[in-house]
Formats: structure tokens, sequence, C-alpha cells
């Protein structure tokens, strides 16, 4: 076979042994398991492609760049299991990842997702060994179970548009060392954190309403965890390690978002950072302030300054995530 093969719109054949797939123009789909275990490791797109199939590009473990059609609007599951991409531009338009999407996809890095995602499906990104950064937009409602099992996340911001966290979501990621809960979460699931040793404080939101159990077993360095009144009667020993102090408070904490601080007055605009001394400046990233961590970054001159810059991307911050693409 030395060319294309289109049936109704649908790619059927393409030409064997090569690196580099440019599906032609006008093809509306992809047959599935077409390319499954292939050696193709570029793939470009057309816009008039909307469906991809499910394990179409399974196990292409060469596979590093693709260039997306914006007219996809889900990945099915296993679509893109183990492949080598270090960094993927989602569709702008894509609504839903299918399970086991990208699991296994051991050379990625970073992923942002598109402001119209609203569910990611169970073992999506799971054994993701090297995802270290991802950025949520606010219209994401669900993370199925496993999602981000075993990935290599180190700062976790969830969006406020999140109202379920599945089963075992984020479970053994070893290098996880912050999680912002946003209000409006609802369900947190059985063992959704479990293993994230690093983790040293967690602040459960008001609309939470139900956690299940183990969601934090095995955070060996938990030494905070601040709920709501509310959930002062479950088991909380079925939840969080013995070890782990509980603080409940009797309203909800203000959202401390990067134009409302008020660390010496002065973080109403980032033009206030360039007026700070370091120490206002620790403060305001303490309160949890993008662009404080953003300056902090530029400003620090040790080996430990990128703390800094991921915590700024994971907050949102955009300077900090071209940083981080151009770094990749």
């Amino acid at each position: 076979m030395d060319s294309y093969k289109v049936e109704n719109g649908i790619l059927v054949e393409y030409p064997m042994n090569t690196y580099v797939v440019e599906v032609p123009d006008g093809v509306r789909g992809i047959s599935s398991g077409l390319f499954d275990d292939s050696c193709i490791s570029y793939l470009t797109l057309p816009d008039t492609v909307e469906d991809l199939g499910v394990q179409t590009f399974c196990w292409c473990d060469r596979l590093n760049v693709i260039e997306f059609s914006s007219r996809i609007r889900r990945l099915e599951h296993n679509v893109f299991n183990t492949i080598a991409a270090q960094r993927i531009d989602l569709p702008q338009n894509l609504e839903y990842i299918g399970n086991g999407a990208f699991q296994g996809s051991a050379s990625l890095l970073f992923i942002r997702f598109p402001e119209q995602l609203r569910f990611i499906s169970e073992n999506a990104f799971s054994q993701c060994i090297s995802l270290r950064y991802v950025t949520f937009q606010d219209q994401l409602q669900q993370i199925g179970e496993q999602a981000f099992k075993g990935a290599g996340l180190e700062y976790l911001s969830l969006p406020r548009s999140l109202l379920n966290i599945g089963r075992f979501a984020f479970a053994g990621c070893e290098n996880l060392r912050h999680v912002t809960l946003r209000e409006g979460l609802l369900h947190i699931g059985e063992g959704a954190f479990r293993g994230c040793a690093l983790l040293k404080r967690v602040r459960v939101p008001d609309s939470v309403v139900s956690i299940g159990k183990k969601a934090f077993w095995d955070c060996d360095m938990l030494e905070t965890a601040v709920l709501p009144e509310h959930l002062r009667n479950i088991a909380l020993d079925e939840i969080f390690p013995a070890h782990t102090k509980i603080v409940f408070r009797q309203s909800a904490e203000s959202e401390r978002q990067c134009e409302a601080c008020s660390a010496n007055g002065l973080l109403k605009c980032l033009d206030g950072y360039q007026k700070m001394d370091r120490a206002a400046l620790e403060e305001a990233a303490a309160m949890g302030c993008p662009g404080a961590h953003m300056w902090l970054y530029k400003m620090d001159k040790t080996p430990w300054k990128r703390m800094h810059l991921l915590r700024a991307a994971a907050l949102g911050n955009e300077e900090a995530v071209e940083e981080l693409i151009n770094t990749l």
C-alpha cells in the first residue's frame, strides 16, 4: 500500500512503513485501530476530521507530534494510549477525554486542557509518570476513576467548576506537594489522593458533602487537614492518616485570588509586585497568589527557583505557563 484510501469520508488505509502521516483534507473520521502499533512519529489532521475512533493510535510508541483538528469534540478510549509525545495541544473544542486515552504515555511532560473540556474519564492519564504540569479550565466537571493515578504531578490547582473527583483519581502521585480544592466541589472519591506522600496540608472547601474512605491514606507527610464544620461527624480515621491534625472552621475562608490579595496592601495588580520586598512577596505566595510566585521565580538565584515557576503555572499564571513550555 503506498497511498491513502478513504471510504465514505473515513480513512481506512494509509501508506505503510511511513513515519509522517498527513491525513488528506476532506477526511471526516479515521477507522478504529487503523494505526495501532505503527511506527509513525508525526501526525497532521485536517480541520475536516471530527472522529478518531477507538484505539486508533494505541501503542504508537514513536508518535511525538500531533497537530489536531479543531473540530474534534471527543477522544475515545485508548485512542493515544502509550505514545511518545512530551507536550500535547488538545483541540480547542474538545469536551470529553475517554477511558485510557493517553494512559501510559511515559514521556508526556505538560498538558493544557481546553476551555470546553467537561469530562476526563477513568485512566485517561494514568501512569503518565513524567507528567509534571497540567492546566485545568473552568468548565471541567468530572475527573474519573484513576484518571491521573501514578502521574508525576507536583502541583495541582483544580477549577471551581469541578463537581466530582473519582476513586483513586490522583492516587500514587508521589511527587504531589500542593493541592488546591475550590468551592463548588461536592465529592472526593475513595482513595482519591492515597499515596501522595509529599502532601503536607489540605483544605477541604465548604461545598464538599462527602469524602470516600482512604481518600488521603498513605499521605505520610500530611500534617494538617482543614475541614468545614458540617463534616465533623464523618469517620475521619477512615479518611486521613492517624498523625494528621484535623482543624474545623466555623465559616468558609475567603477565596484568595491574585486581585484580592492584601499582603502589605500592594497586591491589587501585577504592578504592585515590583514595589514589594522579598518578605512581602513570600507572604503573598503563601496566600496562593500566582503573580507573587512568578516574581519570586524571576528574583531567585538558587537551584530551587523552578519550584516558584511550577507553582505559578499550577495557579494559572499565563507567563509561567509559557515559560514552562519554552523549557520543555
